[in-house]
């Protein structure tokens, strides 16, 4: 394998890089980049004219495909940020994006047509917005992808939580060039029309809205019907958490999100149609536009979510590539895709999917060949099943270090799951295309199908499950950072080049790197046995508090927070920490340990002395100076009433703390001269104890 022969690879590479630098660098104009770039190597050629002129051009081109990724990154922002709607209440045309999805509120995303300022004067606006309705708001389910709206409400920033590591609900909405939301009230809103598609997309709307239909009409068990639809609409909103954990944890979740596996198998069956057919010109001029209008109809119908959008432009561009130019190479087809898709969104390059999708098939495109050569299977079946084998490995060789990255998980038997998901989902999204002409048919027959199909989907489900519960199943907790990613990226490189050289040096470097990797893991938790403190973190529902001592984790929460809210709020920051022991401690209980004692509101952990202030009920001050006061949800008493009893250091306004209370709490602490910090603005905080704190 030559470097040189994947020229619109390396360009890809570059320009990749360049849009992942740019939120990096310093703001300086990419135009000023460019020139000085170009200045530089134009001098270094005139200074040194010996030099091999093609090299020359080589990095010339390679220097202007980074900057030019600058450019398009920094064009980007620039117009999503000129484009922000006036933090007012505004008047709002807009067309429904995406189906509306029902969780604590209703949510979906619109594309803004117009608004109307103070004025009442009507002014045309780009931009994509958030959008919540009440979850009383009846109105809002009949809201389907195209609709026209009209809303009002108060124009918002999307703002993130403080807590470390929790979800960057900020960062993911921006990667999606949304930055303002809207909370819009019962009754300030109403539905116009459908917006005007072409003939085309209206018919295999109208195709998509039947296939629904027909689904409802035959699929009775929720479990069920959520699956065929993720697996045939590609709408996911009706897989409940549970089961969506199901598929995850066992490395099966590609499987109900439309994209190539399911673009592949479709287009596969068209591709069959030209096999018999011998003549050129068909192969050169109709089977490439006959498969590009399959796909793009397949798209429509699944939704246009990106997956499969990008999957259709790649799988267009690898039949075009093949057919028109024969000696076409794969990889450079691949990053041309990319660098086209990029060219259209920059921020496509932050969606998750598009990452592993490319890393996946790059992955494959690479490793598999090698791979299939570790056995050589013998009859058709084990032939089949040792294809499966190959692509599941080689796909998660590249995709594993990014994968734990970001879920701090890796699913042990992601073979076992795939040599069965994958199949069925093939054959679960072929059988899926007969359901609508059952229901069209309305006879005997299509209840006895619509039956079977079910039950496979039943087995698949149960497949999963049992997968899921298997002894050792899931790896968790495995926490990497951003340059344990890279140095095995590095390794995995190093181990790519000892495949093929066979030089023992190679081999030696990938150890060698392979251990670098791990000493991060080794010093972390010296660090983590020798951390003492509090952590207090942002949580509108109640205060949740963690008493940290070494790996130990005291946790002291209200009571109105559940579960669910808790592991949303601290997960990811304890496992930043190395927690391995939670002890939960109820506020009405009393609690004693060698490090941490609790009497009723007075806590004294590792030499601080804390009251904490919160839970609906009176509680009985006694007199006490104490280092901190932590004022939370729910409690009864006045401040200037405390604050005669209770003589703290540091006052804390915990973020659950009502608003209406704030006020009394600042002027009481201004006039005794107290310390006040405000944790409801400033969000997360972490306190020191008296003995040592590792970070």
């Amino acid at each position: 394998m030559k470097w040189t022969s994947y020229p619109l690879a390396r360009i890809g590479i570059f320009f990749i890089g360049g849009i992942l630098m740019e939120p990096l660098l310093p703001d300086i104009s990419t135009c000023t980049l460019l020139v000085i770039c170009l200045l530089y190597f134009s001098l270094l050629f005139l200074a040194k004219k010996e030099l091999n002129l093609p090299v020359i051009q080589s990095f010339l081109l390679l220097a202007f495909s980074f900057v030019f990724g600058l450019y398009v990154h920094e064009q980007k922002n620039q117009l999503i940020q000129n484009a922000r709607l006036p933090d007012k209440y505004l008047k709002i045309q807009c067309i429904v994006e995406k189906d509306v999805v029902k969780k604590t509120k209703y949510k979906t995303i619109a594309d803004v047509l117009y608004f109307h300022d103070e004025r009442g004067d009507k002014i045309n606006h780009k931009i994509r917005i958030l959008l919540y309705f009440d979850i009383k708001d009846t109105i809002v389910k009949t809201y389907k992808k195209g609709d026209i709206i009209y809303v009002e409400g108060k124009i918002n920033n999307i703002f993130n939580n403080t807590n470390p590591g929790a979800f960057d609900q900020q960062k993911f909405y921006k990667n999606k060039g949304i930055l303002q939301q809207v909370f819009v009230k019962i009754g300030n809103h109403q539905f116009l029309g459908q917006n005007v598609n072409g003939y085309l997309t209206t018919n295999i709307l109208n195709i998509r809205s039947f296939w629904n239909l027909a689904i409802q009409h035959f699929i009775k068990e929720p479990e069920r019907r959520a699956i065929i639809k993720a697996l045939l609409l590609g709408d996911q909103s009706e897989v409940e958490n549970e089961l969506f954990q199901s598929f995850s944890q066992t490395g099966a979740i590609h499987v109900l999100a439309v994209s190539g596996l399911h673009v592949g198998a479709v287009l596969y069956i068209f591709v069959l149609l030209f096999t018999s057919c011998k003549k050129r010109w068909i192969h050169i001029f109709f089977k490439p536009f006959l498969l590009t209008f399959f796909a793009l109809s397949y798209v429509i119908l699944t939704g246009a979510s990106p997956s499969v959008i990008r999957a259709a432009i790649m799988f267009g561009m690898v039949i075009i590539g093949k057919e028109w130019f024969r000696n076409s190479n794969t990889i450079n087809i691949l990053f041309v895709s990319a660098i086209w898709m990029l060219l259209y969104d920059p921020y496509y390059i932050y969606d998750l999917s598009f990452q592993f999708s490319y890393l996946s098939l790059l992955s494959i495109i690479l490793l598999q060949p090698q791979i299939k050569l570790w056995y050589i299977p013998v009859g058709k079946g084990t032939t089949y099943i040792w294809e499966l084998i190959s692509v599941s490995i080689s796909a998660q060789i590249l995709v594993f270090p990014l994968s734990v990255y970001y879920f701090n998980q890796f699913p042990v038997y992601f073979i076992l799951s795939n040599i069965v998901a994958v199949p069925m989902a093939i054959f679960l999204v072929y059988g899926g295309f007969f359901i609508p002409l059952m229901f069209q048919l309305a006879l005997d027959i299509g209840h006895t199908y619509a039956f079977l199909y079910s039950e496979l989907t039943g087995i698949l489900i149960y497949f999963i499950q049992k997968i899921q519960h298997l002894p050792g199943a899931l790896i968790k907790n495995v926490l990497i950072d951003f340059y344990q990613v890279l140095i095995w990226y590095v390794a995995i490189i190093y181990l790519l080049i000892y495949g093929v050289t066979k030089k023992s040096i190679h081999f030696y470097v990938f150890m060698g790197l392979v251990f670098l990797g791990s000493l991060p893991f080794y010093a972390r938790d010296i660090h983590y046995i020798q951390q003492k403190g509090i952590f207090i973190y942002e949580s509108k529902k109640g205060h949740i508090i963690d008493f940290v001592f070494g790996k130990t984790f005291l946790v002291l929460k209200h009571e109105g927070v559940s579960q669910q809210t808790e592991e949303f709020t601290a997960s990811k920051n304890r496992l930043m920490h190395g927690a391995e022991r939670l002890i939960n401690i109820r506020d009405s209980l009393n609690y004693s340990s060698l490090f941490f004692k609790k009497e009723k509101q007075d806590i004294n952990f590792c030499g601080l002395k804390i009251y904490v202030l919160a839970e609906n009920r009176n509680v009985e001050i006694e007199s006490s100076e104490v280092d901190y006061l932590l004022v939370g949800k729910g409690n009864k008493c006045k401040a200037s009433f405390v604050l005669e009893y209770i003589k703290p250091d540091t006052i804390f306004l915990l973020s659950s703390v009502e608003k209406y209370k704030k006020e009394s709490w600042q002027i009481c602490a201004k006039e005794d001269q107290i310390p006040l910090i405000d944790l409801t603005e400033r969000g997360f905080y972490k306190i020191k104890a008296k003995e040592a704190w590792s970070n």
